[in-house]
């Protein structure tokens, strides 16, 4: 622009004849007649274009997501979009063109700011962000979307059969069988199986190791050196970004009948909590689920917005107040409990032995708030329920090998990898082979 403006102030007509001059009439701006010309109009198709293709490679990446979704495609979109929808507002009502320049100026320097603090300081990533990826995932749908078939069950699409989960620290194929689960096909049961079940979110799936060493194949491995007299089969049914909401709707509705489980364990972690602060119990597939705030879409393209939204106004990345956090929070546990409990009941009434796994986080065991979190959820249970407190496990192995946990979980990923996925299993194994002999003993009879 400022090139263009120079060329223009060299080359522009002379509007009178020598000395002659016109009454009452001031010289012309020569950033104004810039402005109005034909050539500043190239510069601005330019900024229409660029915004344009920006907005179509977002909708390309994000096409079929049904949660808030930011890339920095529209990060430049947005901005320089906005900048021309000001100078379109200046020309439609007349204004100071001299505020096109103001527009212009405001808006680049706006966007470099926000790209100064992605790229340079890598200020308040999500957590897709810090594995690499382009995109901001929301906490929540712009609107109530659980009618859709896939936010309610613990199976992908039986179209998918292999997934490459790629990420900073590792990559990993994801191969899924005929029922949309990550492991072996599931074949009809036979006479002397034993199946066992597993639930949960990312880390009963597996996320952060191969297919030959999940929790639940490690598992399966371990019980199989047992000489158990029935053949044990352990289903994989965990999900990516599932809770134990889906995990009972999902059961109920499709799995139960489909694999025919003798026995289900259910892994929980405090990452279910957030999600019940942000999706509601189960009473959520009959109420509706919770929205986000309108301002998360800025929030997912503006980096500056996320420092006022986190920094200034002291919100966490749930959206929530500092003062309302507790309140939320014990809300969020409580529902929980209330599910868990729903899921057992249901799977007394159809004879399936059930076993409750809480598992800690890395800071869970660094920072030793176990009995913030986790803890609550085996006062609340332990009476009726059976549970797998791993946490106590960790910590001896822990203690026992003179190691740490940021040996046994990815750094950015937060997930466990291969060496914690064997520790998991081990912990599960353990508790589980002493009650199992019994369980086996009572069905023969």
């Amino acid at each position: 622009i400022l090139l263009k403006l120079k060329y223009y102030e060299k080359t522009k007509p002379n509007q009178t004849k020598p000395n002659q001059t016109k009454p009452n009439q001031t010289k012309p701006n020569t950033l104004g007649l810039f402005l109005s010309s034909k050539q500043f109009r190239y510069p601005l198709n330019g900024l229409k274009v660029f915004s344009i293709v920006s907005i179509i490679i977002h909708i390309i990446i994000t096409f079929g997501s049904k949660h808030v979704f930011s890339t920095y495609f529209l990060t430049i979109a947005m901005y320089f979009c906005s900048a021309w929808f000001f100078i379109w507002i200046i020309d439609k009502f007349k204004l100071n063109k001299n505020l096109k320049i103001t527009a212009i100026i405001l808006f680049s320097s706006l966007f470099l700011i926000d790209s100064i603090l992605k790229f340079y300081f890598s200020i308040h990533f999500s957590y897709t962000e810090k594995n690499g990826s382009i995109m901001f995932i929301g906490n929540k749908p712009i609107h109530n979307l659980w009618q859709f078939k896939a936010e309610k069950s613990q199976r992908y699409n039986s179209v998918l059969k292999e997934y490459k989960d790629k990420k900073i620290e590792f990559s990993n194929t994801h191969n899924y069988n005929n029922l949309g689960l990550r492991g072996e096909d599931v074949s009809p049961k036979k006479k002397n199986e034993f199946r066992i079940l597993t639930l949960g979110d990312s880390f009963t799936e597996g996320v952060g190791t191969p297919n030959d060493s999940t929790w639940s194949v490690l598992l399966e491995e371990n019980l199989y050196k047992q000489k158990f007299p029935y053949y044990i089969n352990v289903i994989n049914g965990g999900h990516n970004g599932s809770d134990p909401a889906i995990c009972l709707y999902s059961f109920k509705k499709e799995l139960e009948s489909a694999i025919q489980p003798d026995m289900v364990i259910l892994a929980i972690n405090n990452s279910d909590v957030t999600d019940f602060i942000d999706r509601g119990g189960y009473e959520r597939f009959t109420n509706g689920k919770g929205t986000s705030p309108w301002w998360e879409f800025i929030f997912g393209f503006s980096y500056g917005f996320r420092i006022f939204i986190l920094d200034v106004l002291k919100y966490d990345y749930n959206f929530i107040k500092d003062e309302s956090r507790n309140r939320i929070n014990n809300e969020a546990s409580q529902k929980l409990v209330e599910t868990i409990s729903l899921m057992k009941a249901f799977c007394e009434s159809k004879k399936i032995e059930f076993y409750l796994v809480i598992m800690p986080h890395q800071y869970e065991l660094e920072e030793n708030v176990l009995n913030n979190g986790l803890a609550f959820f085996y006062n609340e249970l332990i009476e009726t329920t059976n549970i797998i407190y791993l946490p106590d496990y960790y910590k001896k192995i822990l203690s026992e090998t003179n190691t740490y946990p940021s040996q046994y979980y990815w750094q950015l990923d937060y997930h466990h990898n291969s060496k914690g996925y064997k520790m998991m299993a081990d912990g599960i194994s353990e508790k589980l082979s002493i009650n199992l002999e019994q369980i086996l003993s009572n069905k023969n009879k």
